[in-house]
Order: C-alpha cells, then sequence, then structure tokens
C-alpha cells in the first residue's frame, strides 16, 4: 500500500510542475506577442539615453504619437528633441 501512495504523490508533483510550466509558457507567449508594459518602458528609457548619447547638447521624449509597439521583445521607440523639430529618429531596442 505504501508505494501505491508514494506513487500518486510523485504524480502530483510532477502535475503540479508540468501545469506551472504551461502556466509559464503561455505568459511567456502572450508576452512575446503583445509586449508588456514593463518592457515597454525600459524600451522608452533605453531608447531616450541613446539618443541622448548621440546628441548631449540636445534633451529628448518619446514621441507619443507613435507607440512603443513590442512584438517578439522588438521595440521601436520613436523620440524627439526637445530643441530641434527636425531631430527624431527611430530607436529598436532588442530583449
Amino acid at each position: 500500500m505504501k508505494t501505491k501512495n508514494k506513487k500518486t504523490k510523485t504524480m502530483r508533483r510532477l502535475a503540479l510542475a508540468a501545469a506551472l510550466l504551461l502556466i509559464l509558457a503561455l505568459l511567456l507567449a502572450f508576452d512575446a506577442i503583445n509586449g508588456d508594459p514593463l518592457s515597454q518602458q525600459w524600451a522608452i528609457h533605453r531608447a531616450i539615453r541613446y539618443a541622448e548619447k548621440l546628441y548631449p547638447w540636445q534633451t529628448f521624449h518619446w514621441d507619443e504619437r507613435t507607440a512603443a509597439d513590442g512584438q517578439f521583445f522588438n521595440y521601436m521607440v520613436y523620440v524627439q528633441s526637445d530643441q530641434s523639430r527636425d531631430t527624431n529618429f527611430a530607436v529598436q531596442t532588442r530583449f
């Protein structure tokens, strides 16, 4: 009788581990397709830092007219200079 009870306990643990892995895989797949707000904000922050490193005499902001899209962990962020309307460009961030 003890061996059957031990097998059942082991099977329950394996089923729990499999369920957790399945949930994690679904969340990761959803994140890869749609993006998430934390990664989006990190991409915006990195894009602004990159632009300010290229042009240290200017300050930049995220161009809100365009969305920071995050499919498959790639974010395309458009930044705009505060001093010059002509200085704007896209920065692609890959995670």
